[in-house]
């Protein structure tokens, strides 16, 4: 494991590999992809995304739904990449749950 930013990247991916496996930003993502491109090097990139969720105006279990996205956004201090940071729906559902869990 290296931590570093794009020069140290730069530098490091001048040599051959087995397999690269990389979480972090797209732009240095670019990088690892083409230096492992050159070397026809496997490799898994696991970029920052927003990971959406959606919930339906309709859903019958908005309690364990909302439990379930808090779960996710507290767990590790937030600081945990596959937590969802876009809610795709109407504003609608959402509404009762917002204030139900933003009196506790």
């Amino acid at each position: 494991m290296v931590n570093g930013g794009v020069p140290e990247t730069t530098e490091l991916l001048k040599q051959r590999f087995d397999y690269i496996f990389y979480t972090g930003s797209t732009g240095v993502g670019k990088i690892i992809a083409k230096a492992a491109a050159v070397h026809l090097t496997p490799c898994t990139l696991e970029l920052g995304g927003k990971s959406p969720v959606y919930v339906s105006d309709g859903c019958p279990q908005m309690d364990m739904v909302a439990k379930r996205l808090l779960w996710g956004k507290c767990i590790n201090a937030g600081q945990v990449r596959i937590q969802h940071r876009t809610k795709l729906s109407s504003q609608h559902p959402f509404q009762g749950v917002v204030r139900k869990y933003s009196a506790k």
